[in-house]
């Protein structure tokens, strides 16, 4: 679970930009 963790903040800093309209699609 180690992996989730450290992938976690890298998926926010993107989600908050790419991943924002990509959800939101």
């Amino acid at each position: 679970m180690s992996l989730i963790a450290e992938e976690i903040p890298k998926y926010h800093q993107t989600s908050r930009v790419n991943g924002s309209v990509e959800r939101n699609t």
